[in-house]
Formats: structure tokens, C-alpha cells, sequence
């Protein structure tokens, strides 16, 4: 029987191992398909001072049940233009609980080559209709869409790749700012994994990027704080070749932390880590997460941080020629030798992400092909219990199938997986619930409808809004549509 491994040191977790992994059927309600999950047979020393810790069922939320009963409220149409494109929508919600849903859009007719932001709010009945908010140009932009972030006090940042360098503009008291170029003048490679923007507590914006220096690719950050943009800094041996698919997270103290993918001069990819020093304002020595001898990264990486805040960076990566998931953890003060997800008898597993929620449980989700098809598979830390819980599979899809997924949890714990499910050449917007134990897949988005990029935010009670964009016509004009997860107790 194959099995799924943990190491346990001191009070958590020491690694993460994963090893081969068998399948069964849950019972009751519609069958899922499980791979089991068990102590290591072969532990390190450290691991071999306790029992590693036994299978166990999940935690209950603060609001057992209620989640599971929350009802979506049906699609709804944010905008709806007959010949502008409008992608990568961003939804957020105030200290009120009012929404407001932000993206870039083409101008129309004559000024089709042009992107402005464009936004529609929610005020806890009805969204009050789509306008414009930055009605000039914002620039040339390589990759379609901006990606937007919003701090605890109502600022916005807007970041994007133009030709010559990473812009960004904030969304202040009501007012969008010109855009700037906040890096070097180098170009940005363009594509959405490609630059990212966090903000801290206190209103603080990181973004990192990956920036053309010398024809080759280099991972750049730069912060904003006060009203003013630092200088824009190649993190310390980001691009040995070509620096690539940087994430950037906050960990528990709002400290940045950065993996990306290198391609080496000898030859493979491998994975790289950063911590920015708020005392010194400065981007740390990079490390190594991942001996290039191992064997070929692929990235994205992704990273996170357990509930004693150390971080976890997850990638894929071939091992003994298969395509893993690999996993690795932050352990007194040294990356522990990465060990891979088993994934059965398929031939490659990408696109894994790891969450953690605010007690710490975690959530890994990975896609597997198996030569025929493309599986959406999930695996869950429960940190109370200390146990890696059996990975489940949430979705089995066709062969043109392996579209991107996302997590988002609440302030609780509850949390909803989202992907993109193929339908007769159209993929549409799925999801599944977790509140202490997976539900069966529902349809989020127009059945039928060519539906992409969901993003997902939770208000003060709970309750949830989606918003993605759709499809609307074969010439390739896209429209923005949401839609509202209504707690059972809640407004």
C-alpha cells in the first residue's frame, strides 16, 4: 500500500514527506476518491524522538455546518460591453462590508489599444452599475490586465508590465495616481506569473517582478511606504540565467518572503528563497531551496507559512523522470531536503499551491495527468491534531482540462478551492467548499459560458463574492460577472 509521510519534530511539523499513496472511496453522499494517509516508516533522527502522529478527522470551525449551507446567489453582470475586453477582475471588501470589483478593460471602437480601470461596488443589496476610474490610458501593457491590492486602510495599489518597465499607480482618498515606473527601464517578462504586490497592516506595498536585464530575466522588488516609492533592487542572485514566476507572501509579522525559479548555466531550473530585512530595508542573501542535482524544477513555486510562521515552499520538479510536487519547510534556520507528493500512477503533477489558514491548517492543491486526463487533487494539515489528512480528489477532468486553481479561506478556516472546468471546448468556473470536510462540486459560473480567472474575497460574516471574466463573443471580447455566497445566519 502506498502512503502519504510526515515527519514530526519538537511541537509541529518538521517537514513535509510524501510518499506513495493508495486510493479508496469516503462513504456516504456521492463517493470521492481518498489516498490514504500514514506515519513514516523510515523517519530522520529528529522525527525519530516521538510517534509520528496518527490519522485523524478534521477540526470543527467556530461555526460548525453553517458554511456548508450557504447558498450562491446566482451570476450577475458587472459589465457588459459589445466590443471592449475586460479581464482580471479583483473583488475587495471595506470595514462596512461593502464590495468593490476592479479590473482593466480595452476602450472601445477607435480606442481599442487602449486599457483603463474600470470598478462596480457592492453596498449589501445590489451592485450600483460599472464606470470608469482611470479614464486615461494607462499605458502599454505586455501582459492584457493590471493586478490590484488593497491595504487594511482603503489604499490600492495597481501594478502592471509595460513595455519599458513595471508601472503601478494607487487608488487614494477617490483618486488613481499617474502611473509610474517603479523599476529599472528594462522590460518585463509578461504573463501573469510573472509580478505580484503584497500590503501589510500598516499599509505598506511589495511588489516583485521578473525584469529583462542583459537579455536575460532577473526577479526585481521594489516598496512603497508614506507616499513614496523606494529604488527598485535585483534581489541578491535572482537571475543566474533567467529569473522566473516569483510569489511573494507575508508571513505572521507581515516580514515579505520571495521563491522563484532560475535557470542555471549549467543547465535545469532550480528554486530560490528571499527574506526582506525591515530593520535594514533590504532583500536578504538569496538561498537555495533545491539542489539543481535533485533534478529539473518547473515551476511556479509557491509559498507559505505554518503555524509556528516558518515558511513552506512547494514546485514541481522531476524526479526519477516524473514530474512531482515537491515540498520543502524552514526548520532551524535550514531548508529541509525537499520530498515529493506521490501521485499514483500519473505522469506529472503541476500548478501546486499551498495556503494556510489563520490557525495554521494547511492546504496543498496540485493538478496530476495521468495521460488521459487531468485531476484536481487536494491534501490538507490539520494543525491542531498535527496529521496530514488523506489527500482527496475534488474534480477528474478531459485532457484540454488543466486550467488554474485557487484557495481562499475566511477568517475561520472555511475556505473555498475554485477552478476552471472544461465543457465541451468551454471551461466554466468551479468550486468546492471545506469546513472541516470537503462538499461535492458546484457550479459557480454561467453553465456553458468560456469563464476564467476567479478571484474570491470573504466579508466580516463570511459570506463570499466571485468575480471572473466571461466570454462574450468569438471575437474574443471578454465581459466581468460575479457571484454572491449568502451565509445561512448571516445578511
Amino acid at each position: 500500500m502506498s502512503q502519504a509521510t510526515m515527519i514530526v519534530s519538537n511541537f509541529l511539523i518538521l517537514t513535509l514527506i510524501f510518499n506513495s499513496a493508495c486510493t479508496n472511496k469516503s462513504s456516504g453522499g456521492s463517493e470521492r476518491t481518498k489516498r490514504s494517509s500514514s506515519p513514516s516508516d523510515q523517519p530522520t533522527e529528529q522525527g525519530k524522538q516521538e510517534e509520528a502522529p496518527e490519522t485523524g478527522s478534521p477540526s470543527q470551525t467556530a461555526f460548525p455546518g453553517q458554511f456548508k449551507l450557504a447558498t450562491w446567489q446566482g451570476p450577475v453582470a458587472l459589465e457588459q460591453s459589445v466590443s471592449a475586453a475586460a479581464d482580471l477582475a479583483y473583488v475587495f471588501f471595506d470595514s462596512s462590508d461593502h464590495a468593490l470589483a476592479l479590473w482593466t478593460q480595452f476602450g472601445e471602437e477607435d480606442d481599442s489599444d487602449k486599457r483603463n480601470f474600470w470598478s462596480n461596488s457592492y453596498s449589501g443589496s445590489e451592485w450600483e452599475g460599472a464606470k470608469v476610474i482611470q479614464a486615461d490610458d494607462i499605458g502599454s501593457i505586455v501582459y492584457s490586465a493590471a493586478k490590484f491590492v488593497r491595504e487594511p486602510g482603503g489604499n490600492i495599489l495597481a501594478i502592471w508590465p509595460g513595455e519599458q518597465g513595471m508601472l503601478a499607480s494607487l487608488y487614494i482618498e477617490g483618486t488613481w495616481s499617474n502611473p509610474e515606473n517603479i523599476g529599472p527601464s528594462s522590460g518585463v517578462v509578461g504573463d501573469k506569473f510573472s509580478f505580484e504586490a503584497v500590503a501589510t497592516a500598516n499599509g505598506i506595498f511589495y511588489v516583485i517582478w521578473a525584469g529583462i536585464e542583459a537579455g536575460d530575466a532577473k526577479i526585481w522588488a521594489n516598496r512603497y511606504e508614506e507616499g513614496t516609492w523606494g529604488t527598485a533592487n535585483m534581489l541578491p542572485k535572482s537571475g543566474h540565467l533567467d529569473g522566473m514566476t516569483p510569489r511573494i507572501k507575508l508571513d505572521q509579522n507581515d516580514v515579505p518572503m520571495a521563491v522563484w525559479m532560475n535557470t542555471e548555466e549549467e543547465g535545469g531550473k532550480t528554486i530560490w528563497f528571499n527574506q526582506y530585512n525591515t530593520q535594514a530595508k533590504t532583500w536578504s542573501e538569496a538561498e537555495h531551496i533545491q539542489n539543481k542535482d535533485w533534478g529539473s524544477a518547473s515551476g511556479p513555486p509557491d509559498l507559505s507559512f505554518d503555524s509556528l510562521n516558518r515558511p513552506v515552499a512547494i514546485w514541481s520538479e522531476y524526479h526519477s523522470g516524473v514530474l512531482k510536487v515537491h515540498v520543502s519547510s524552514f526548520i532551524n534556520s535550514n531548508w529541509v531536503p525537499a520530498t515529493p507528493l506521490d501521485i499514483g500512477d500519473a505522469t506529472a503533477a503541476t500548478k501546486a499551491k499551498i495556503y494556510h489558514d489563520p490557525k495554521g491548517n494547511g492546504i496543498i492543491l496540485w493538478t496530476e495527468f495521468d495521460g488521459n486526463s487531468y485531476k484536481l487533487w487536494a491534501n490538507r494539515l490539520d494543525a491542531q491534531k498535527n496529521v496530514w489528512e488523506p489527500a482527496i480528489l475534488l474534480h477528474q477532468g478531459a485532457a484540454d482540462s488543466n486550467q488554474d486553481h485557487e484557495f481562499f479561506f475566511d477568517k475561520e478556516g472555511n475556505g473555498i478551492a475554485l477552478w476552471g472546468k472544461s465543457q465541451n471546448s468551454q471551461y466554466e468556473i468551479w468550486g468546492v467548499r471545506f469546513d472541516g470536510s470537503w462538499v461535492d462540486p458546484e457550479l459557480i459560473s454561467n453553465s456553458g459560458k468560456d469563464s476564467y480567472n476567479p478571484f474570491l474575497s470573504f466579508d466580516s460574516k463570511g459570506n463570499a463574492i466571485i468575480v471572473w471574466a466571461e466570454r462574450a463573443s468569438e471575437e474574443g471580447t471578454f465581459d466581468i460577472w460575479s457571484n454572491r455566497l449568502k451565509r445561512a445566519l448571516n445578511q
